[in-house]
């Protein structure tokens, strides 16, 4: 077993305040088998692994992810999220742009926030028309009607 699984297995023990004849009891196992643990001459099989990990009240995966500087997932990424992610790194720059692209088309923001990007979308799509005439406009008439042509235009599939 490796040293530092067995430093971490036995801190965590040392932590809990558990001395090896306590862990063993619970175990039903003898005392000097933890000490052989322990001193790395023999090893727990996987279920008293686990069982150790329990008792411990430490994550077993995360303990070997550590130990073994294994990629652990967070918590709040999907395996099928994980598996697009692998798949990502796997590409070449040219693709991983079209990907980037992509995503960034679909997740941009639906509205203006900067009365100049309003004005300028105003006047590509030639709806001056719309302000009567009037020369000078506040920033919030700006946004608001660029806002709501936006909308409009989105709903309608433009």
């Amino acid at each position: 077993m490796n040293k530092l699984l067995i430093n971490k297995l036995k801190e965590a023990r040392v932590n809990k305040g558990l001395k090896q004849h306590d862990v063993a009891e619970v175990l039903g196992i003898k005392p000097n088998t933890i000490s052989n643990w322990e001193k790395g001459r023999t090893e727990p099989d996987i279920d008293t692994f686990v069982k150790l990990c329990n008792i411990y009240e430490i994550d077993c995966a995360r303990l070997l992810s550590s130990v073994y500087n294994y990629e652990t997932i967070p918590s709040d990424v999907s395996m099928a999220e994980y598996e697009h992610l692998k798949k990502y790194r796997a590409l070449d720059l040219h693709s991983k742009r079209i990907v980037d692209n992509i995503i960034d088309d679909e997740t941009k923001q639906d509205y203006f926030s900067n009365p100049h990007e309003a004005m300028n979308f105003l006047k590509s799509i030639e709806y001056l028309a719309a302000f009567n005439g009037k020369e000078k406009y506040t920033d919030e008439e700006i946004l608001q009607l660029a806002n709501t042509i936006k909308a409009g235009r989105k709903k309608v599939g433009m």
